[in-house]
């Protein structure tokens, strides 16, 4: 295959009043590679110890999520925006459990430093690399620059373009947060940074799965994402909190919902009940009322007789009974196939939040509360 027209270096230059950049042809010539004309606002992963700490069935099912966001309407491309320059073909070499994830992004982009001090920087491509990835001499403060439209030749019709980044490194949200002041960052400390600490002035997400909702809601708020374009599939987010199954009013929990108090009292289980010893952690009697929420769900429990979900430990509730487990993960009832006479009819001891009332709460600065066992 022959190289792209755009492979090397280019001589064209556009000057801003705090950064010079070169290469600007390449630049347009990638964008329209790699479809981005269309874009809205752009979701960027870092390489280095967050996309790479997927395994293969983490990088399948996100890979295909985040695919189905973007690639609804194109006004939402995912790319890898990584630093460095010595081993970035290995990147994509076939052996990376992480390829499928890989595979289903818009495009890749590296830098060539991790803080960058100055006021010129070069867009170029090197052979080794595939033709829908680009370098730069900046960071990726800079990345964020290189898609604001005002800033941009008029033949790029780009306006002022947010993105939100994924990154193991503070500093590296920090310099994106200077790119745009509608940028958005998390940190991700997994694999090998899995238990360092967290400073309180970040948002931490280590769960590939969250990426995809908070990808998902991001893309929302700057008009992106439409309910028709949101995914499908095993962490999908439904246009209603839960479908109803065989069995009366039997819910199925969509990942990320909310659900609130209905009848009855709501024990804690440090399992999933469907095992033969869930352990009791809390008996819930204390805590009743329409004010108790339980979420966002994490995964869920299903047999013939109830539905569980599995939901952060949830405001309201003190210690354990035993006073040994106050955080992390564990599961709640949401529903029965019998009442307290044994009767078999469905009962609803939680209902769902409406999608409508949660993304309020997150408008008025509500966070949702991510775990995953590796925060445990």
């Amino acid at each position: 295959m022959p190289d792209p027209p755009w492979l090397g270096r280019s001589t064209a230059t556009h000057t801003r009043s705090d950064l010079i950049i070169h290469g600007l042809d390449i630049l347009e010539q990638w964008i329209d590679h790699c479809h981005l004309r269309s874009a809205v606002c752009l979701a960027l992963f870092d390489h280095n110890d967050v996309v790479n700490t997927l395994s293969r069935e983490e990088a399948v099912v996100a890979g295909i999520e985040l695919d189905h966001l973007s690639g609804a309407n194109d006004n939402m491309p995912c790319l890898l925006c990584s630093y460095g320059r010595a081993h970035s073909h290995e990147v994509f070499l076939s052996t990376n459990a992480y390829l499928p994830f890989l595979e289903e992004l818009d495009g890749y982009v590296f830098t060539d430093v991790r803080k960058f001090t100055g006021n010129e920087i070069t867009v170029y491509r090197e052979a080794q690399l595939p033709p829908d990835a680009i370098r730069i001499t900046g960071d990726k403060g800079c990345v964020s620059h290189l898609f604001r439209g005002r800033h941009r030749i008029p033949t790029i019709l780009f306006n002022d373009i947010p993105t939100i980044l994924f990154d193991d490194k503070e500093d590296a949200i920090d310099a994106h947060r200077r790119g745009h002041s509608q940028n958005e960052g998390f940190v991700v400390k997994r694999g090998r940074k899995r238990s360092h600490h967290h400073r309180a002035q970040y948002d931490y997400a280590a769960d590939p799965h969250r990426w995809v909702e908070l990808v998902r809601l991001f893309g929302m708020r700057h008009g992106a994402i439409t309910p028709a374009s949101q995914p499908s599939g095993p962490y999908q987010v439904r246009p209603s909190p839960c479908d109803p199954m065989c069995g009366a009013g039997r819910p199925i929990p969509a990942y990320g919902s909310y659900w609130r108090h209905n009848v009855g009292s709501h024990p804690l289980y440090l399992r999933q009940p469907s095992l033969r010893d869930p352990v009791i952690l809390h008996n819930g009697r204390a805590v009743r009322g329409r004010d108790v929420v339980f979420g966002p769900v994490h995964a869920y429990d299903e047999t013939a007789a109830f539905v569980a979900a599995q939901v952060p430990w949830p405001p309201g509730y003190c210690a354990s009974d035993d006073g040994a487990f106050s955080k992390g993960l564990v599961w709640v009832n949401l529903w029965n196939n019998r009442n307290k006479h044994n009767d078999r009819v469905g009962v609803s001891y939680l209902v769902a939040v409406p999608w409508t009332e949660v993304d309020t709460w997150r408008a008025n600065g509500w966070r949702d509360r991510w775990l995953s066992q590796l925060d445990l």
